[in-house]
Parts: C-alpha cells; structure tokens; sequence
C-alpha cells in the first residue's frame, strides 16, 4: 500500500511538472493584457494603480499573493471592505464569465506587471481554487 501511494505521488507531482513546464507564461500574460484592457482597465487603471479609496491598486497589492483569493474575486465578484497597504477600500466588483483559460491569463497578466513578480496560475488550477473557502471573503451579489 505504501509503495502504491509513493509512485502515485511521484506520477502526480512529474505530471504537474511536465504540465507547468509546457505552460508558455509570456503567451498567457499577452493574453491577460487583451481581457483586462477589456474588462478591468475602467476601474483599476491602465497602470495598475486604482483610484486611492475607491479602486483598490494592483501594483504593489500584497493581497495578491493569495491566487485562489484572486480567482473567487475575478469568477464570483467582491462585496465589503477591504484594505490593500493600509488604506481602506468600501466598494463592489462584478463578476466575470471567463473560461478558466481567460482567468488564468488575466491573473498571470496582472500577478506579472507593474513591478508584480507573484508567479503564475495554470488554468488547470481555477477549477480546484473555487472549491476552496476564502477567509473574509463576501462574494458580489446583485441588489
């Protein structure tokens, strides 16, 4: 039993590997660009920066570093407060009906820009993301 649970572990973990090293960053961060010119720009800004206590940044945002917090906030929108670098943020976000392919792309596009070096999200973990609970976190719902 134990060496069953070893090689499955190890099948796992190469095929994720292969999976992330036939992954093209670059492609999905260009991709990202397209969906968030479209989709984000009006709010967050061309530059990433927001509009201070109404928009919140997405440069330098330390809240971005919890990439299954950013794929419920892009897939189920956002209610309630916030705070990105001590400053309060009271607002709501839409929304987005994404393929898992767009969101991951719109989330390595703004994880990469801007200063942001946070990594990637491959579109094959949105899916198991959204099956995650995320601490103070009130999905969007329309009035």
């Amino acid at each position: 039993m134990r060496k069953t649970l070893n090689i499955s572990c190890f099948l796992f973990v190469f095929a994720t590997i292969a999976n992330a090293q036939g992954f093209d960053l670059n492609a999905s961060i260009k991709r990202g660009k397209s969906i968030y010119t479209k989709n984000c720009v009006a709010c967050h800004m061309l530059d990433g920066k927001g509009l201070t206590r109404v928009f919140p940044p997405l440069t330098k945002n330390p809240n971005l570093s919890d990439k299954k917090r950013m794929v419920h906030i892009i897939t189920y929108g956002l209610k309630g407060p916030i705070k990105v670098s001590g400053v309060p943020y009271q607002g709501e976000m839409t929304p987005f009906k994404l393929t898992d392919q767009q969101t991951s792309d719109v989330i390595n596009f703004v994880l990469n820009s801007w200063d942001n070096k946070l990594g990637q999200v491959l579109p094959e973990e949105i899916q198991p993301a959204l099956k995650t609970k995320i601490k103070n976190y009130t999905p969007y719902k329309k009035p």
